[in-house]
């Protein structure tokens, strides 16, 4: 249920401590995590903040998929860049896009 991951994510951001967590909802990591580690078949393939690590090209590269990474609406308020990810179902990267 999101709004328990939700929950648990503000509550351990408030605890202050270092959590290492596995996501598969890169929206939610994006918005919560301070630091992303993204693995492709076991192996470290980017780090770093949301914003250097959500790009086009590691979602193409990574997992497969066509999408748009832009930023989150709340980005200017809360004073932090999240990224926001579209994804666009029906196309495979480098097969519907041209590529």
């Amino acid at each position: 249920d999101i709004k328990y991951q939700i929950q648990l994510m503000e509550l351990a951001k408030s605890l202050n401590l270092t959590i290492l967590a596995s996501f598969h909802d890169l929206n939610l990591a994006a918005s919560m995590c301070d630091q992303l580690l993204v693995l492709k078949q076991g192996q470290l393939v980017a780090s770093g903040t949301p914003e250097q690590v959500i790009t086009e090209k590691m979602l193409s590269d990574v997992f497969g998929v066509c999408a748009e990474v832009s930023q989150h609406p709340q980005s200017q308020q809360l004073q932090k860049a999240i990224p926001r990810i579209t994804y666009f179902y029906g196309y495979q990267a480098g097969v519907n896009n041209g590529k």
